[in-house]
């Protein structure tokens, strides 16, 4: 039988604020923030900063650059995107799975099949 325990709301603010990261020890680098956070979502209507941007400079600090953050995705390849969300690559086998089964829209299926074959010609 499990037991159950009560937070008070202190602790579970003390809880949700260290699952955050944004407590007095910063992460290492944007890789370990990634993988600590779990996902950052993808916010395509920023109008001063993308909610990365904003997410990463506030767990890491003034060492964090936006660029850092766009060759990680577009270059070294060690970030993913993934239903909205950017995840860390570590992430990949778990959704390999699913993603072989292919769109589960028929909207989407619909756009993968009239695109099929397009990437060869571009």
């Amino acid at each position: 039988m499990t037991s159950v325990r009560t937070l008070s709301r202190a602790e579970a603010a003390r809880i949700a604020v260290r699952a955050q990261l944004l407590t007095a020890d910063r992460p290492g680098d944007i890789i370990e923030t990634v993988q600590s956070l779990t996902v950052l979502p993808i916010d395509p209507t920023a109008a001063i900063a993308s909610s990365v941007d904003l997410i990463l400079w506030s767990r890491i600090g003034w060492p964090y650059e936006p660029a850092d953050f766009r060759r990680l995705f577009r270059e070294d390849r060690q970030i993913f995107e993934r239903t909205g969300f950017f995840r860390p690559m570590s992430d990949l086998p778990l959704f390999l799975p699913l993603m072989r089964k292919g769109p589960r829209s028929a909207s989407a299926r619909d756009w993968v099949a009239a695109n099929a074959g397009s990437a060869e010609t571009s």
